[in-house]
C-alpha cells in the first residue's frame, strides 16, 4: 500500500444499474482498503435513492454499506428536484427519508471544488 493514500470522489450520474452498482462497489472497496472515498449522487442517479426498494438486492446492499460507512457525501439538490423541470417531490422526500443530505454550493448544484481543495481526485460515472 502506498504511504499516502489518494482521496477519491466518485460523482455518480448514471441511471443504469450496472454503472450505479460499480460506483458503490468502488467507493466501498476503496474505503475498506483504507482510502478516503466519497460519492456524490448526481443527475438522473438521484432517482436510485428514491426507488432503491426496486433496485437489485446487490445494489441495495452496496448502497446500504456506503450509507452505513458515511461514504455518501450527498445528493445534488437541483438534480433531486428535476434540474430545471418541475420538482419531483417523491425524489426529494425519498432522499430525505434515506438520511442522505443535499449538496447545493454551486448555484444549487453539488460543487466539487470543496473536495478538490481537500485533495480528492474526481471520477465521474
Amino acid at each position: 500500500m502506498p504511504a499516502m493514500q489518494p482521496r477519491v470522489l466518485f460523482v455518480l450520474f448514471a441511471d443504469d444499474v450496472c454503472r450505479q452498482l460499480h460506483a458503490f462497489l468502488y467507493v466501498n472497496d476503496l474505503h475498506r482498503k483504507g482510502y478516503e472515498a466519497r460519492l456524490i449522487v448526481e443527475g438522473m442517479a438521484t432517482r436510485l435513492l428514491a426507488d432503491l426498494d426496486q433496485a437489485p438486492p446487490r445494489l441495495q446492499q452496496a448502497v446500504a454499506d456506503a450509507k452505513a460507512a458515511g461514504l455518501i457525501a450527498g445528493a445534488c439538490q437541483q438534480a433531486s428536484t428535476g434540474c430545471g423541470s418541475p420538482a419531483d417531490r417523491h425524489i426529494v422526500a425519498a432522499i430525505q427519508a434515506q438520511g442522505v443530505g443535499f449538496l447545493s454550493d454551486l448555484e444549487n448544484h453539488a460543487g466539487i471544488e470543496p473536495f478538490l481543495r481537500e485533495g480528492y481526485q474526481v471520477i465521474a460515472i
